[in-house]
């Protein structure tokens, strides 16, 4: 099964539950301390529902490559269908206080070029929010053997993302985040700084350097 195949298959089916508003209040309330205000680009929108809360508070723009771009309810012209690339962004958007990208790197080939190119279309003191699945530690290790989404290109540790984030920012901010679908609904909870190691994602708040 090829990466549109299985995202057309399985995305849509799982979106709303695994993206609650108490996740995505989580999300905003993390970036409130850096920025209350100003320009967002949320890169890899999907069908829209971080993009339109985030637009309660932010003038905010999305890119999102796949068919979901359809069901987005948003103004089209703030959101491009397009792989998210140096060449995406239409140059009257300008340059943004906040970039996010949830759930979206783990996807990419090119790491180091995506995240010197969502560097440079920040503004001075902009932040960058990220979340990723990681495949270490005690539960980590058990979703990466039930994890058979062929689209996850990266699925590795948390200290490999805090590394990578380190050499393109200055990392204010790691957010241990406990998820999972359960046969009683999606459960999401922020943990602990000290409970890191613990837990299948991470948030990163990082700001430009």
């Amino acid at each position: 099964m090829d990466k549109e195949t299985y995202f057309d298959e399985n995305y849509p089916k799982g979106y709303e539950t695994s993206n609650p508003d108490k996740k995505l209040d989580s999300y905003i309330s993390e970036i409130k301390n850096y920025h209350k205000s100003g320009k967002l680009l949320d890169i890899g929108c999907a069908y829209g529902n971080f993009l339109i809360k985030a637009n309660e508070l932010f003038d905010s723009y999305g890119v999102e490559p796949t068919d979901a771009y359809n069901s987005i309810n948003f103004d089209k012209d703030k959101v491009v269908n397009k792989l998210f690339d140096s060449d995406c962004i239409p140059s009257d958007w300008g340059k943004f206080n906040v970039i996010t990208a949830f759930d979206v790197l783990e996807h990419i080939s090119d790491l180091p070029e995506t995240l010197s190119l969502i560097s440079n279309l920040l503004e001075k003191e902009g932040i960058f929010a990220m979340v990723v699945p990681v495949y270490d530690g005690p539960i980590g290790f058990g979703v990466k053997l039930i994890d058979k989404d062929p689209t996850h290109i990266h699925k590795t540790s948390r200290y490999f993302w805090i590394k990578l984030l380190e050499n393109h920012f200055n990392v204010k901010k790691i957010i241990p985040h406990f998820r999972i679908n359960t046969p009683f609904g999606y459960l999401f909870k922020p943990m602990h700084r000290k409970l890191l190691y613990l837990s299948p994602a991470i948030m990163i708040i990082a700001q430009k350097k």
